[in-house]
């Protein structure tokens, strides 16, 4: 991609968008691509990984394709959501042998302008230690795309007449049927879970009731309550819906607020499942404090409580709130408990959170939005963070492990008795 120039939402000489966020080996993904110079250009897929330091794999490449400009986007006048009409400019069939994992779309013209899009691949006869998920419902409330000063609109903006962004002509609906903004990396790609429908919550505390352990390496999860309605030509899940004010359902439990609103309901504070629950925007950023020092979690990090790591604590944070429900199940270990001032002039109290149960499943929070740049970004990377965020896997995946051995004797137990 050397010499390439990133097209953004002025410029707009390339952008696209994949049929589907998630796909299987079998499925076909068809990307839906506009070119405002009607130039020839390729599509290549990349695999996101470590691959020694590369950051991703080549998988595919498109032949050379013929560009056209789409049509405008269509604007409904009462959600405010944009959505593409599109038509399909590749089809991609995904081989068996595509591993499970992230997927970059990478869009570029003949002239050397490119944009991106991506997707997942997942198995769902696979079984693994770790199962990650990509909060797509989160990229796509926060995508203004077409950020143009214009017509562009998200959850959280939309533009006056004077091209400047306002919560008050947000959308209220937003279409996955549309390129993510600016180069087409979604907003906070690295993690940030903040838009839940119901059956994402229900699927997610039965998980831990069957076993399965979570980790959020983020901040602000489980904040708005979302539904998840068709397409106009009827694919299912491709709008994602949030009102945030108002009741805008007819049956109230539904209606899309955040989750620990006791008006309209269900006040069913995210903190009840999850241990913590945002609490404010990070002013600038400020050290993690250590608390519970002699819990397995920082076993090898050479910490004491107080002791202070630099400036884990950023964007956004996560901590207790006792006017809340909070969970009552397994037993609760508050691993920081860092101050800081948040955006309104307040000090607050950040908490990274581990619930540990009695079987062994695990939920953990880091509690800010900081926590990855601990793990890799030049200035933020720590070597306690490293080896915390090590433990704290090795403790999962060895706790997937008894359960895989332990499901294994039940199958051998129910052949020889069968």
């Amino acid at each position: 991609m050397d010499g390439t120039r990133a097209a953004d939402d002025t410029h707009m000489q390339i952008k696209g968008f994949a049929s589907t966020t998630s796909a299987i080996p079998g499925d076909s993904v068809n990307f839906h691509v506009t070119v405002a110079d009607a130039e020839e250009f390729g599509i290549d897929i990349y695999r996101l990984g470590w691959y020694g330091h590369s950051g991703a794999r080549h998988v595919t490449s498109s032949p050379k394709l013929s560009g056209v400009k789409q049509p405008d986007p269509d604007l409904d006048h009462e959600t405010g959501m944009i959505s593409c009409a599109w038509s399909p400019s590749w089809s991609l069939k995904v081989a068996p042998d595509w591993l499970p994992g992230v997927y970059l779309t990478v869009f570029t013209t003949e002239s050397g302008w490119r944009s991106y899009a991506p997707f997942v691949v997942h198995d769902p006869d696979r079984n693994g230690g770790l199962c990650v998920i990509l909060p797509f419902s989160t990229y796509q409330a926060y995508n203004q795309w077409p950020f143009d000063g214009h017509r562009g609109k998200s959850l959280y903006y939309g533009y006056t007449d004077e091209a400047e962004e306002t919560f008050d002509q947000r959308s209220y609906q937003v279409s996955f049927d549309r390129p993510y903004y600016k180069d087409g990396n979604p907003k906070l790609f690295d993690g940030h879970d903040e838009y839940w429908s119901t059956t994402m919550r229900t699927w997610a505390e039965s998980a831990v009731t069957g076993g399965t352990s979570l980790a959020y390496l983020g901040a602000n999860n489980i904040y708005w309550k979302i539904r998840f309605a068709p397409s106009n030509d009827g694919r299912e899940n491709r709008i994602v819906v949030c009102y945030k004010t108002g009741i805008d359902a007819v049956d109230k439990t539904d209606a899309t607020m955040r989750w620990r609103d006791p008006s309209p309901g269900p006040a069913d504070a995210e903190q009840k499942f999850l241990g913590v629950q945002y609490n404010g925007i990070v002013e600038g950023d400020a050290p993690l404090v250590v608390q519970g020092a002699d819990h397995w979690f920082w076993r090898g990090c050479d910490v004491a409580d107080g002791d202070e790591i630099p400036k884990l604590i950023g964007i956004e944070a996560d901590g207790i709130n006792h006017q809340y429900h909070v969970s009552t199940d397994g037993t609760p270990n508050l691993l920081s408990a860092s101050k800081y001032m948040s955006s309104e002039g307040h000090e607050l109290i950040q908490n990274t959170s581990l619930i540990e149960h009695d079987d062994g499943t695990i939920i953990f929070v880091a509690g800010t939005l900081h926590w990855t740049k601990g793990l890799a970004t030049s200035g933020y990377k720590d070597a306690r963070i490293m080896k915390a965020s090590e433990n704290l896997l090795n403790r999962m995946l060895q706790r997937a492990g008894a359960r895989g051995r332990l499901s294994s004797r039940t199958r051998s137990a129910e052949t020889a008795t069968g």
